[in-house]
């Protein structure tokens, strides 16, 4: 059936767009930058940060945890590599090419890898802040992805990119939708920032009551883990957690949708809603009620702990599920999050297939842990549930805002919601 162009529009070789906005190349009004080819013998042990393809993450956000390194003194040869802030910046190889980050940082001297790509708006006309939220649209991914090599790792060059197509509203117009979608942004980086500020609270509530012993500085006894305050003990992991073990597979969900905890939803940040639902074609473990999930996969790259709260789901075998024997989850939570545990779980990882590393579950059983009194760790668990509540309803605004703000964005770059003149 031939599609009716609704009043006000115009059919293009590629859209339908309002008349009064225009499709450009990227060559004409924007220009890509690339950054320094670092050898391995450039690197050091600290100094000034690298920022690669691997520290663009898919949610849209950069993070400079294990980045590379060169020596502060080779800092004036690559003065024209540093990143500025709210440069835009996007992953041209691997994983996760066509990601796009805005560089959020000030006062920090990164240099920009060579395999990731700036781009720069070449005139007035074109709102960098309009440019950004293009440049996360399906609009653009979808052209990306068209145009990306099908080789062994999939790249994309700079003249394919050159070659794609940008929608341009009026300059009035980009501002607004930019400043639209950043405040959805915007409120969701404050709900974020608070999520994390309330669990750092809980992690220094933590350490001072079952690490330094603030309250126990006088008495405090010696045990065969240091010293510890008098009416504690000693004991393993096993002595107040079970692992669940209960697997199903695929074929015994006959292709159905089911949310299940996976390592690239916890790297992207994404709680697993329903709406995320997707085919099971792997094993999974059957998650039961307040379960702590911990990464047996690389531990030492990266700690992954996620807390399940009450939804009875599905969880990648990848993930260790542990169950408090006492109900203690908070308590749990924190501990298996803590230095000194952690340190200990990692010793347990070993090479298995090609360069990953994996922790036995049945070991991490006998890693030795303090043990306060049920009424001190009952307390803690009391007192942390109210900062619990109010992470639980943060997580569930920034669902919300995101799922408006995803929706908005191809609206309104189409034309299908205008801003009034």
């Amino acid at each position: 059936m031939k599609q009716t162009i609704p009043i006000w529009f115009k059919q293009t070789k590629i859209w339908i767009i309002p008349e009064d906005r225009n499709i450009i190349k990227f060559l004409n009004w924007a220009e890509l930058k690339h950054g320094y080819q670092f050898r391995q013998y450039d690197f050091t042990k600290e100094w000034i940060k690298i920022l690669k393809i691997t520290q663009i993450k898919e949610n849209g956000k950069i993070c400079l945890d294990s980045c590379s390194y060169i020596d502060i003194n080779r800092l004036k040869d690559f003065t024209k590599f540093l990143v500025k802030k709210w440069d835009i910046l996007m992953a041209l190889t691997g994983a996760t090419i066509g990601k796009v980050a805005r560089f959020n940082y000030s006062n920090k001297n990164i240099l920009q890898n060579y395999r990731v790509w700036n781009f720069i708006p070449k005139n007035d006309i074109l709102c960098k802040s309009f440019f950004y939220y293009f440049l996360n649209s399906k609009i653009f991914y979808n052209q990306i992805l068209s145009k990306q090599t099908q080789s062994a790792q999939e790249n994309i060059g700079k003249d394919e990119i050159n070659n794609m197509n940008i929608i341009i509203p009026s300059l009035f117009e980009q501002k607004k939708i930019s400043e639209i979608l950043l405040s959805f942004d915007n409120k969701i980086n404050i709900l974020e920032k608070q999520n994390k500020t309330l669990e750092n609270i809980g992690q220094v509530i933590f350490k001072s009551c079952f690490e330094d012993y603030d309250d126990f500085k006088d008495n405090l006894i010696e045990s065969e883990m240091g010293m510890i305050p008098i009416g504690w003990k000693t004991g393993i992991l096993k002595d107040i957690v079970t692992i669940n073990n209960k697997n199903m597979s695929a074929k015994s969900m006959d292709n159905k949708l089911i949310i299940h905890y996976s390592i690239p939803n916890y790297d992207k940040q994404l709680f697993p809603w329903e709406e995320d639902g997707t085919l099971i074609l792997s094993n999974k473990t059957i998650i039961e009620k307040n379960t702590i999930l911990v990464s047996k996969l690389n531990p030492r790259e990266s700690q992954r702990i996620w807390y399940t709260w009450d939804l009875p789901w599905v969880s990648s075998t990848e993930f260790i599920n542990f169950i408090s024997k006492k109900n203690n989850y908070w308590f749990l939570y924190f501990l298996l999050k803590s230095n000194n545990f952690y340190n200990n779980f990692c010793w347990y990882a070993t090479w298995s297939t090609g360069s990953r590393q994996r922790v036995r579950p049945g070991e991490t059983m006998n890693i030795s842990i303090i043990l306060p009194p049920e009424n001190i760790i009952d307390k803690y668990d009391e007192l942390f549930k109210t900062y619990i509540k109010k992470i639980n309803i943060n997580l569930n605004q920034i669902e919300t805002l995101k799922k408006v703000r995803d929706s908005l964005l191809p609206r309104l770059l189409n034309g299908k919601i205008r801003i009034k003149i």
